[in-house]
Order: C-alpha cells, then structure tokens, then sequence
C-alpha cells in the first residue's frame, strides 16, 4: 500500500498493518479501516479488524488488486473455502483467519465506493481491548456503568482529501444500563424519538457529531458518528 495508508492503517491497527502489508500491492490506497470485537454466550471473544482498499489512477485495478492479495495469501498461508455467495476467499495464518473478496465502501452519508476489502478473525478473550475518543468515552459514562458486550471503532478516508481521516464511527452494545439514565438522556439535549430512540446532533468548526442511543436485542447501543474537518488531525 502508498506511504500515507500504511501510515494510517499502523496508527489504528497496528496488528492488522502488519498482517496486511506484505500482501496489498503498492498502488493501493486505504479507503476505510474497522476494528470490531463481539462476545458470544459460552464467554468467547472474537476481533475482527477489517481494510478496505481502493486504486490509485495508473495502478492495477480493483479485480487485478483482488487477485493479487489472494494469491500473495495462498503462498503465504493454507486456503480454507471459497464462499461462493460473496465470492470471498478464506485463508489460514496460523491462528488468524484472513479473508478477500470485492465490496463496497460507505462513506457517510451515503456513498459507494469500490473497494478490496481484507480482513482478519482472531480471538480475544477478556475485556473490550478498545481505547475509544473522548467525545464517545463522555457519552458512555453518561449511561453509568454496564457491561461491554460488543464494540466497533470505524475511520473512513476524507473523499476531498484521502490522506486524511473524514468520518470516526464508534459503537458498543451495552447490557444492565439503569433505565433511568436512558430517560436523563434528554436533560443532556437529546431527542426522545419514537421506538426508544434518543438522538443528539451537534456541530463546531472542527467537527459534527451525530449519537444514537437505541434498544438492542440485548440491552442498548450507543453510537457516534463525527464528521472531522479534513484540516484537523486524524485521532
């Protein structure tokens, strides 16, 4: 991958920078990094953390990219099934699980873009191993303590400028929340809507923001979403 986006992808997952750096071509440019980590009932943990790559103007195309992350996977690692459905590759790396396949990249509010999209499954027992922004972390301690049953921490790449950072999405799932701090939501200027739903938009210079507090199968979710000034740094 170019200089900017091997840089980026190490600043936010390091782990996944390394697993990824030795089988993306040079042409390619970081559109969208995920890292995700959910739990499951018999007290198993699984990470996820995900790239999306796109091409530069005089570099191999997405189907060219595509098929050279999954032959530099192959040589590197043992091929486990090909899930014909989204025409992903599965590989095996040890104990980490890699995957490729061609997809399409969100980049808020609602636009496609293509893209390779690489990911790697390991597993996490313990706590949530996220350390989130501080705009998210005074959300989260609004709704008192919890338990963490799931997490997400998303950065997609600025359209007008794709070296820098556009939009940070943060999530998490969250169990035993007392309900009276969900009903205190709206004396800190959230919205009650209708189905549960509380909603809180603002705007500086330097950021928007946009944070969901929503029922869940299991407890609540809390989201934020900020749309970052492309001038302002990238954490």
């Amino acid at each position: 991958m170019d200089p900017q986006s091997k840089a980026t992808l190490e600043h936010h997952i390091p782990d996944l920078a390394a697993l990824v750096e030795p089988l993306v071509p040079d042409e390619a440019l970081l559109v969208r990094v995920e890292d995700r980590w959910d739990t499951f009932d018999d007290g198993g943990a699984l990470r996820t953390m995900t790239a999306d790559f796109g091409p530069e103007e005089d570099g191999p195309s997405i189907k060219q990219m595509r098929h050279i992350v999954s032959e530099r996977m192959a040589a590197s690692g043992k091929h486990l099934e090909f899930e014909d459905e989204l025409r992903r590759d599965v590989y095996q790396q040890g104990t980490t699980v890699l995957r490729v396949w061609l997809s399409a990249a969100l980049i808020p509010p609602e636009y496609l873009l293509d893209c390779v999209r690489v990911d790697a499954k390991i597993a996490a027992p313990g706590g949530c191993p996220f350390t989130f922004s501080k705009i998210f972390d005074r959300f989260r301690n609004q709704l008192g303590k919890a338990t963490c049953t799931a997490a997400v921490r998303e950065h997609t790449m600025s359209l007008v400028a794709l070296e820098k950072i556009g939009f940070v999405s943060e999530r998490v799932s969250l169990e035993g929340v007392d309900p009276k701090r969900l009903s205190d939501l709206t004396k800190q200027g959230f919205k009650a809507l209708d189905g549960g739903i509380y909603l809180l938009e603002q705007a500086t210079t330097d950021v928007g923001i946009r944070v969901e507090v929503a029922p869940a199968a299991k407890g609540i979710s809390l989201s934020c979403l900020m749309a970052k000034n492309p001038d302002q740094g990238d954490d």
